[in-house]
């Protein structure tokens, strides 16, 4: 109640107002109930999250965080960056990095060489934006996430991927693999020098692109779609002109699984001219003698 004295009253107003406390009490636990849902939230995330204020005092840390660098959200929260890690390289850039969102130049995501305390070295990928408190201050949210490992199988894969180059390079035989459209995926070495084109040249292409024929069938392409569409091998001779003039091909073809997961075909094709030629004199030679 409040006494209110207004001109032209003796007696002072009663001015009498309510409150429903248990309205604000359950508001109160609705706005807790949603801040303790929210830090289960990102406290579960396997990336590291954090709040700044503008002074580039921590808010809030997550336990990923917390983890990563071996520190309590009490030991954390209210300093700076500059005030509890090495001030290194990279710190001075992630730093940059914070005063150039708060100029308006965010979101911005960069990728970090991070030294963590225990030695270890990590690549991180930081994300940065502005977002509005509860209050309508403005923090600064980053977030960060661990891809040394995606780099480290990366690097394993084009180790790989050059390994597997090499082998089929030093292959005699054509090596060809074809996507579910019978576009040139891979070729080797072989069959690009008897095409007489570079590898890449292939690549996104199919049979009738590369060998500029108005349409390409026969029994080359259709293997090549039974593959496919029957998920089955086949082994066949086929005469081909890819270069060298007409030539006796022997083609092993199965299915094999692209990096899509797609199914494509795997085609190992071995030049048998020579070799036929060698049979088909043989016979003549066998056959003449019989008539003799």
């Amino acid at each position: 109640k409040t006494l209110l004295d207004l001109p032209g009253r003796d007696d002072p107003l009663i001015l009498t107002t309510t409150t429903n406390v248990s309205e604000l009490h359950r508001s109160r636990r609705a706005v807790e109930g949603g801040w303790s849902l929210l830090r289960a939230v990102i406290d579960a995330d396997e990336a590291q999250i954090a709040l700044k204020d503008r002074e580039g005092r921590f808010v809030l840390v997550n336990q990923a965080t917390q983890h990563y660098w071996g520190l309590t959200e009490a030991q954390m929260v209210g300093q700076r960056s500059i005030d509890l890690f090495e001030n290194t390289e990279a710190l001075f850039r992630n730093l940059d990095t914070d005063r150039q969102v708060w100029d308006g130049a965010g979101p911005l995501v960069g990728e970090y060489r991070v030294d963590g305390p225990d030695g270890r070295k990590s690549d991180m990928v930081f994300m940065r934006r502005l977002v509005s408190s509860l209050d309508g201050h403005e923090l600064l949210l980053i977030v960060g996430r661990d891809v040394t490992r995606l780099r480290e199988l990366a690097r394993l894969n084009r180790h790989h991927e050059s390994l597997v180059r090499e082998v089929i390079d030093l292959e005699d035989h054509f090596i060809v693999v074809k996507d579910a459209q019978l576009r040139y995926v891979l070729v080797n070495a072989a069959y690009a020098r008897a095409v007489g084109r570079s590898e890449d040249a292939f690549v996104g292409r199919t049979v009738a692109e590369v060998f500029n024929l108005p349409e390409c069938g026969g029994r080359v392409l259709e293997a090549d779609m039974r593959v496919i569409r029957e998920g089955v091998s086949t082994v066949q001779e086929e005469t081909a002109n890819i270069g060298q003039g007409p030539r006796r091909y022997l083609a092993s073809k199965r299915p094999i699984e692209l990096a899509d997961g797609s199914r494509g075909v795997l085609a190992v094709i071995r030049d048998v001219t020579e070799e036929r030629e060698r049979e088909a004199s043989l016979r003549q030679a066998m056959e003449q003698a019989q008539a003799a």
